[in-house]
């Protein structure tokens, strides 16, 4: 939970911004983490049709993770909890980005704004998953009635670059400033011979609906789960509002003080595979524990696999 008092700037004007640490529990043996930031709850006034809030990564440090926070409206914001995820080198090759992408124009149903930034090179054989939230936007509604509506998107097009497109259901054009997210991409092929296995996808709703990812495979933890807002649309309402909750081995599910026209949640989920002492090795192939790796197989000490 943060202090929401006070005035901590814009992006595009530096002072005042909020610096914010986050301590681990103990610190990281591995300098080349990667970190992602969603907000997890929020619960903020509208004055005058207009929100802005943004994330960005300021250190990764190994024993605290630092990001910068901006909004001019931050008396506004009653209330905000986010909610990160670490996952460590031992993963294999995840490139994780925090974003802030210049918008500077009016998004509506009929024009969306569509955009490419290039990225680290990604082995495209095998297939390329990804995963965003966003973590801020700066907006201002363009009709009396408060209507606001922001849905973002993105695809890896090539091995060095992605198309994100910026989407609204409103007719009446929003004008939008910027919008700051965290994006995830991933080999797929590579990540499935690591000793895990990732779930990620997405939840809606219209109209006030039920807003939910029931865990039927028992695989939701507090630790393991990252999830956050990827769209919405809301009209007619003096303040923006969810808050989501995690239930282990059930849900990860989202309320909201609004009554909304749309809400989209995406969530991404990280099982690791370990094994007994009295059978430490994992056979990665076969997610089978031996206390002597078969014929075959050599063990991997650091790894505990076969």
């Amino acid at each position: 939970m943060f202090d929401t008092s006070g005035y901590y700037g814009t992006s595009n004007n530096v002072i005042n911004y909020l610096a914010y640490s986050v301590t681990f529990p103990q610190p990281m043996n591995d300098s080349s983490y990667k970190s992602g930031l969603c907000i997890q709850q929020i619960y903020s006034q509208i004055t005058n049709g207009a929100f802005n809030l943004t994330f960005l990564l300021d250190t990764k440090n190994p024993g605290s993770l630092i990001f910068d926070m901006w909004s001019n409206i931050m008396n506004n914001i009653q209330t905000m909890t986010i909610r990160y995820l670490i996952i460590d080198s031992n993963w294999g090759n995840f490139f994780f980005y925090w974003f802030q992408e210049p918008i500077f124009t009016s998004v509506s149903s009929s024009s969306p704004f569509t955009y490419s930034e290039s990225i680290s090179s990604i082995n495209m054989t095998g297939g390329v998953k990804c995963f965003s939230c966003l973590s801020g936007f700066d907006v201002t509604a363009s009709s009396s009635t408060n209507e606001l509506s922001l849905i973002h998107s993105i695809t890896v097009s090539s091995s060095s670059s992605f198309d994100g497109t910026l989407s609204s259901q409103s007719n009446t054009p929003i004008s939008v400033a910027y919008i700051s997210y965290n994006f995830l991409y991933y080999n797929l092929g590579e990540i499935s011979a690591m000793p895990g296995r990732i779930t990620q996808g997405s939840f809606s709703a219209s109209n006030a609906g039920l807003l939910q990812y029931s865990d039927t495979s028992m695989i939701v933890r507090q630790y393991n789960t990252l999830f956050g807002l990827s769209g919405f649309s809301i009209n007619n309402e003096a303040f923006l509002s969810w808050s989501g909750t995690l239930t282990t081995n059930t849900s990860i599910a989202v309320t909201s003080n609004n009554n909304f026209l749309y809400f989209q949640f995406v969530y991404i989920i990280l099982e690791e595979n370990w094994c007994i002492e009295a059978t430490p090795y994992l056979l990665i192939a076969t997610s089978t524990c031996y206390d002597i790796c078969p014929d075959g197989y050599y063990p991997n000490s650091v790894g505990m696999t076969c």
